[in-house]
């Protein structure tokens, strides 16, 4: 049967609807067939799954959740304004949707494994079709993205970062700081303004394409061109072009 309360504290639920609707939840579980596993305003240790195929079901909906796992088929695991060393999963939407995440992973099969609309610290994403990390016009600090076929990371800036995909772009921002991206097949870092960091290609595309200016990085690419960018100042790489360098040889 489903829960209604202000306060919910050690309590389990299984329903057609939603699972769990309160203010606040603590070390709670519930699953849904037909709707939200929890719908809450905080979730503290709690564990929400919903089986439902509609979208707008999700495992979890909460203005803050921390310590939580949240599971959909088709919509976010996750959805929340900030999470907290919280792991979402979805079959074929987000796995974790959010404004702020830390210390937090995401996972899906057919959608964007973590999405933040402002900042990520210290979290992951992994998507097997889609973007691994979509955090586009945010910033993305100390993240891991992986994804097959969807870029590893796609973010405004990206810092002290690792993205790989195996056919898409490794990290796609418009600044990229002290970070690592690579692609089995397409650019290891596509962006404006690269610096401090390593990009690798193992095909016949760009290790590192900075459209704009590239500071102290290295690009490889096994049969293209391994650093690209108009501006570049003390970098190197397997190929360099540029139009203007300083601190290199000519």
């Amino acid at each position: 049967l489903p829960i209604y309360a202000t306060t919910v504290s050690d309590c389990f639920s299984a329903s057609a609807g939603d699972g769990i609707i309160a203010e606040t939840a603590n070390n709670c579980a519930a699953s849904s067939s037909t709707g939200n596993g929890l719908l809450v305003g905080n979730a503290l240790n709690c564990t929400g799954v919903t089986t439902s195929s509609s979208l707008g079901d999700q495992g979890i909906i909460a203005n803050n959740a921390i310590n939580c796992v949240g599971q959909s088929s088709l919509d976010n695991g996750i959805g929340t304004y900030t999470a907290a060393n919280c792991y979402g999963y979805s079959t074929s939407g987000t796995g974790l949707y959010c404004r702020a995440a830390t210390a937090s992973f995401g996972y899906s099969s057919g959608g964007a494994g973590l999405y933040v609309l402002y900042v990520a610290n210290n979290c992951s994403g992994q998507s097997v079709s889609n973007t691994a990390i979509n955090a586009f016009g945010a910033t993305v600090n100390n993240c891991y993205g992986l994804s097959s076929t969807g870029i590893g990371i796609l973010a405004d800036a990206v810092n002290n970062s690792w993205g790989k995909s195996e056919s898409s772009q490794g990290i796609n921002a418009k600044t990229v700081s002290n970070s690592y991206g690579y692609s089995e097949s397409n650019r290891g870092i596509s962006c404006s303004v690269v610096s401090g960091s390593y990009g690798q290609s193992n095909g016949s595309s760009f290790g590192i394409n900075a459209s704009q200016l590239a500071i102290g990085s290295y690009g490889y690419s096994a049969t293209g061109t391994g650093l690209a960018s108009t501006i570049v100042n003390s970098c190197s790489g397997s190929s360099v072009s540029y139009t203007y360098h300083y601190n290199m040889p000519p």
